[in-house]
């Protein structure tokens, strides 16, 4: 996803992430001015910083209220479980359970967001936490085409308990 971060004093002072609210120039404008700006993906920004201040792998870290920081930025289980799968793909497995976690706390009875949590708990070792997890997301859920993905990770873990 393109970002541009906007530095002052080598301190980040915004973002424009994706695409402009706007345009570049008024965006880029807004930030450079000081004016009020809220950038897309808002909740980018906020989980770079606890990411930067070492608050996703903190573990006296509370889930809830970093959950309820998230509310307002955060429209739909989607947003969140692909932090969670970016963090994955970086190896930043802790970081991605405490993203995959804050999202099951805004949306319980989201197969997205449970299966989520299950992978989280997969890649990070805890395997039978995994696997009720992948299997309560399947029971919830409510879409077909959400079955593949979920059964594909089901497996994964049900391998790795095989051969521990």
């Amino acid at each position: 996803m393109p970002t541009f971060i906007i530095y002052k004093n080598g301190k980040e002072i915004s973002r424009i992430n994706e695409f402009p609210v706007y345009t570049f120039e008024r965006d880029l404008l807004a930030i450079l001015s000081g004016k009020t700006y809220t950038p897309n993906y808002a909740s980018f920004t906020l989980i770079h910083q606890w990411e930067q201040e070492g608050v996703l792998i903190h573990r006296h870290t509370n889930m809830r209220s970093l959950a309820a920081m998230l509310k307002p930025f955060v429209d739909n289980e989607h947003l969140l479980n692909s932090v969670g799968n970016l963090f994955v793909t970086q190896n930043k497995i802790k970081e991605a359970l405490s993203i995959y976690k804050a999202n099951y706390l805004l949306y319980p009875e989201s197969d997205i967001a449970i299966s989520g949590l299950g992978k989280g708990f997969l890649k990070n070792g805890e395997i039978k936490t995994a696997i009720e997890y992948l299997e309560y997301a399947l029971q919830v859920n409510k879409k077909p085409e959400n079955v593949k993905d979920i059964l594909k990770v089901l497996y994964e873990a049900k391998e790795a308990e095989r051969l521990k």
